[in-house]
């Protein structure tokens, strides 16, 4: 059997720096640049509708989405910077943090807020995800540059667990949760091997 690949051209959008298939199939998340600004946008690839649903500033990619289709995750690129002077100082200027959007009350919510950078969520559950992140627990030495993955669950108020799942000293990316196993990259002694592991 072969499959005929149809294209879509989105006039809204200038270029696409990830996509996500909805567990449905008819729909595709998607982060877009237009003018130079970075957003998250829907678009159904039944009537073409395409529904905006960040704007602003900030840099959001790496999009995900929940197996209900009822919550999109993705990071947000965020400026760290608050004077001149520790620009000056070579102080990085963007951290990232993780979000997660909900379609039943159309409200974005911040999953992590901490000095670390934090990429690649995938959704466990509706209210349940896993990413990598390089903090490493240990403010004092602002040691980071090395991902590891973590779990967060979510649901309790505002209130929500963290747990750092490995403690590897390469680095490990892009992470996929699928019948209870975590598939990751993950990168040691120069080179990067797909790895599995029980959740």
């Amino acid at each position: 059997n072969t499959r005929k690949l149809k294209n879509f051209y989105i006039k809204e959008i200038d270029f696409i720096n990830s996509a996500y298939i909805f567990p449905d199939g008819n729909s595709v998340a998607i982060s877009g640049i237009k003018n130079a600004q970075s957003d998250i946008y829907v678009f159904n690839l039944k009537t073409l509708y395409l529904e905006r649903i960040t704007n602003d500033m900030d840099y959001e990619s790496h999009i995900t989405v929940s197996s209900s289709g009822k919550k999109i995750a993705y990071y947000k690129e965020l400026s760290c910077i608050k004077n001149i002077s520790e620009y000056e100082n070579g102080l990085s200027t963007y951290q990232t943090d993780i979000y997660v959007y909900d379609f039943s009350n159309k409200e974005e919510k911040r999953i992590t807020n901490s000095l670390a950078d934090e990429y690649y969520p995938n959704f466990v559950s509706d209210d349940e995800l896993i990413y990598v992140s390089d903090n490493n627990e240990n403010y004092e030495q602002q040691f980071y540059g090395v991902y590891n993955l973590f779990y967060t669950n979510f649901t309790k108020k505002g209130f929500m667990d963290f747990y750092k799942l490995t403690n590897v000293i390469g680095g490990i990316y892009q992470p996929y949760f699928s019948d209870n196993k975590i598939y990751f990259s993950y990168y040691r002694n120069f080179e990067k091997h797909i790895y599995k592991q029980e959740f």
